[in-house]
């Protein structure tokens, strides 16, 4: 996978033999997040979601949403959240399309992680071609914003979000934030 990428598969051992069990081949210029699920991994593919898992088993949903700019994983294998440029979804997947259980309006959505089964979302507005603010949202699985915080505008205008066991990190410019993600209290210094 080329440019910028979230990719929450777990790492073993470095210098571990890997084992390729199939290939998916994507355009260079085109938009793809891969996650991480229960029992394997979710990507965007040509305007859907696929899901790779158990083993081998691979099923394609069309999404309600258009193509999903970032996934997430939800609280268990069937569910997933997405985004559009201006929404945060959590998407059930059945059969072979996926159903909006929950979706927020984020107006300027630029990255998503997935935090206990609920969403970080960064969202971004910008004037005069620079980011004016910098929005980190948790939307909880049952669609309720739990909070929001603006955040300090970094310098380069790049900014990442990743989550995992009741807390999420921001970066700014090289500068961790983290916060309790049941209530958006600040951790640390």
């Amino acid at each position: 996978v080329t440019g910028v990428q979230t990719c929450a598969l777990p790492i073993f051992k470095v210098g571990a033999k890997v084992e390729v069990s199939g290939r998916v081949e994507w355009k260079a210029d085109q938009l793809v997040t891969v996650t991480g699920v229960a029992d394997g991994v979710v990507y965007g593919e040509s305007g859907g979601i696929v899901r790779i898992g158990p083993a081998d088993q691979r099923a394609a949903f069309t999404s309600p949403i258009g193509s999903p700019v970032h996934l997430a994983a939800g609280a268990d294998r069937d569910h997933v959240w997405a985004t559009s440029d201006h929404a945060v979804a959590l998407l059930a997947l059945a059969g072979d399309a996926a159903t909006v259980v929950h979706q927020v309006e984020l107006p300027g959505v630029y990255h998503l992680a997935a935090v206990d089964g609920a969403a970080a979302v960064l969202s971004v507005t910008m004037k005069g071609g620079t980011w004016e603010t910098l929005t980190l949202t948790m939307v909880g699985p049952d669609g309720a914003v739990r909070w929001r915080k603006v955040l300090p505008t970094p310098q380069r205008q790049d900014a990442a979000v990743a989550g995992g066991s009741g807390h999420v990190a921001v970066m700014l410019d090289g500068t961790p934030h983290l916060f309790k993600a049941a209530d958006g209290t600040a951790v640390g210094p």
